[in-house]
């Protein structure tokens, strides 16, 4: 990780995968899902609509609306996506123009990441694809469990249309 003057963190994978080489010209404007425990709205470091952002969102889970994040993964997965840049805080995300058009689909709630039905999370992705979007993210942990042993894996896809 790089620390500028201003205290914003450039973390190393923003450098491994060149974003600070693309134009603002060529990232603004996209459509990005993010599957995961939510967004934290009122994140000093993330999109809004007062950046020039459109940030709508949908949850799968009683009780725990969309832009809140009592976990903190989906927030931390928003950031590498789209911290801004240029505000002098926390780190620079890969789209940091602050123009991006996010969807966020909660699938997990409360804290500790939570748990879905597989047919909760099946219907959560068809929702990206029906708002047909450039880039659509879902990380998540998953432990399967069985009468004499356990299996645990991190399983992180994305797909870019």
């Amino acid at each position: 990780m790089t620390q500028s003057a201003t205290n914003e963190v450039t973390p190393y994978g923003i450098n491994s995968v060149n974003a600070l080489a693309v134009s603002d010209a060529n990232v603004s404007n996209r459509k990005v899902c993010i599957v995961d425990s939510g967004y934290d709205i009122n994140h000093d470091d993330l999109p809004k609509s007062s950046t020039g952002s459109s940030v709508t969102g949908s949850s799968y889970t009683t009780g725990d609306p969309w832009n809140q994040d009592s976990d903190g993964h989906g927030t931390h997965v928003a950031g590498t996506i789209c911290a801004l840049g240029g505000n002098g805080k926390g780190v620079v995300g890969v789209n940091r123009n602050g123009k991006l058009n996010l969807h966020i689909v909660r699938v997990f709630g409360g804290g500790s990441g939570g748990w879905i039905w597989s047919s909760g999370l099946v219907s959560a992705v068809s929702q990206t694809v029906a708002f047909v979007f450039h880039s659509f993210i879902m990380s998540l942990n998953v432990v399967l469990s069985f009468p004499r042993c356990m299996f645990k894996c991190d399983m992180k896809w994305s797909t870019v249309y």
